[in-house]
């Protein structure tokens, strides 16, 4: 009896390890968060404690994240670990470290945790990821002697002035000395971007750097970094605001008449704590941020991410306030791709980001219904990309201003992480 409890014990322990290790690649935060509330005494310590500090990160739970850390990091240091083991245990250390000193903009202990992995751990990497990793360390190094960014705003609610072009997007004016603009509202840009000729006018520091940023269709650019002390967003002021700089031609699209000058990315949003979006354009930022409980957001990195369910499907959507349409992703395309391929036709388009335009094959599917929160809708046709865009490889799509536009009041709030649609 004893010997086959401890047999069972054992399946139980390594069959739910083995459910962690998958939500956790898969970043499925919501259900790893419940799975690991249901089953912490059938989950091994060193499990546990790994999965924690990435789910408590992916929440904004920061001290919670690194004591969990903590606890891995003594739990390992009494062990013998395999040369596998060890660089995988300290890979993902640096890189947690790495994020949690991005949500500080705390470039300098960014940069030295990446730098880390490559020197120290990057056994087991291919070629690309080792790539990756240089190019990270290049910015953030780049980066290194510049103040963290802060907000300050005035005590009152402020009233930002905006918008929307032709294409939907959400423009706000934006301030530098003398020189004003009107920049793109885009929670989907993981930084702030701006046009070299802006840039000159604003009189902004620029600081050379070799690096390549991938954009959302597969475009490479080849960016400078630019940093203003000072930059204000409707009233509200920000200091030490680092900026991706992008010729003006690449942020041109002479095909549709249309250009951007920069964009106002998701570091400067997120410290904003809240913004209600109003249906006619107005964007209101609160001096104090409404609690409410029931997240149904988590953060990658500088990207917000929100659940969405579909029917029988848990999705899972990056925000994206700079996308004219909503989408799904190559990932759906994938899982339900005998169904689309029957009951769709495939067309081939056009996609524009930074860096011009790429033709992408694509499916429609009409009448595809959501819940977000406690709010059920319907967008009447959605696009399916089936194309294996890197960002997108690990979410269903991505949520833009086609649902929300639908609704009277849409308030994004990152101090309790979630989007509440009213109607």
């Amino acid at each position: 009896m004893c010997v086959l409890f401890l047999t069972n014990n054992f399946k139980i322990f390594c069959q739910n390890d083995s459910i962690c290790s998958n939500l956790l690649k898969n970043k499925q935060f919501f259900q790893l968060n419940d799975f690991l509330k249901q089953n912490k005494k059938t989950v091994k310590p060193q499990t546990y404690f790994f999965s924690q500090m990435f789910v408590q990160q992916a929440f904004g739970n920061y001290k919670k994240a690194e004591a969990f850390a903590n606890k891995l990091e003594k739990y390992y240091s009494k062990k013998t670990l395999t040369d596998s083991l060890w660089q995988n245990v300290n890979r993902s250390l640096s890189s947690f470290y790495a994020l949690n000193a991005m949500q500080k903009f705390d470039y300098a202990k960014v940069a030295e945790n990446y730098e880390k992995i490559i020197k120290n751990f990057s056994n087991g990497l291919d070629s690309t990821q080792i790539d990756n990793y240089e190019n990270t360390v290049a910015l953030f190094s780049t980066l290194k002697n510049i103040p963290p960014q802060k907000i300050n705003r005035p005590p009152k609610d402020v009233e930002l002035q905006s918008f929307r072009n032709k294409f939907n997007h959400l423009l706000v004016p934006v301030v530098r000395g003398n020189v004003q603009s009107q920049f793109v509202f885009d929670t989907g840009a993981s930084f702030a971007m701006i046009s070299d000729s802006i840039a000159q006018l604003m009189n902004m520091t620029i600081l050379p750097v070799d690096i390549k940023v991938l954009t959302s269709t597969h475009l490479q650019i080849q960016p400078k970094l630019a940093v203003a002390d000072s930059f204000y967003v409707g009233d509200i002021l920000f200091e030490n605001v680092v900026f991706l700089v992008s010729p003006q031609s690449d942020l041109t699209f002479e095909q549709v008449d249309y250009a951007i000058y920069g964009l106002v990315g998701f570091p400067q949003i997120m410290q904003m704590q809240e913004i209600r979006f109003e249906q006619t354009g107005k964007i209101i930022v609160p001096r104090k941020a409404k609690r409410q409980s029931g997240k149904n957001m988590f953060l990658d990195g500088y990207n917000p991410v929100i659940e969405v369910f579909n029917q029988n499907d848990t999705l899972l959507f990056r925000l994206d306030t700079g996308a004219k349409t909503s989408e799904l992703s190559c990932k759906y395309f994938e899982k339900h791709k005998e169904n689309i391929l029957q009951n769709t036709k495939k067309n081939q388009v056009m996609r524009g980001g930074a860096g011009g335009l790429q033709e992408s094959e694509e499916y429609t599917l009409k009448n595809f219904s959501y819940k977000i929160g406690k709010t059920i809708g319907t967008l009447p046709e959605i696009s399916v990309i089936a194309n294996d865009y890197e960002f997108s490889r690990l979410f269903d799509g991505n949520l833009g201003q086609d649902i929300l536009l639908q609704y009277k009041e849409i308030i994004l709030n990152f101090k309790d992480l979630y989007l509440k649609l009213v109607k």
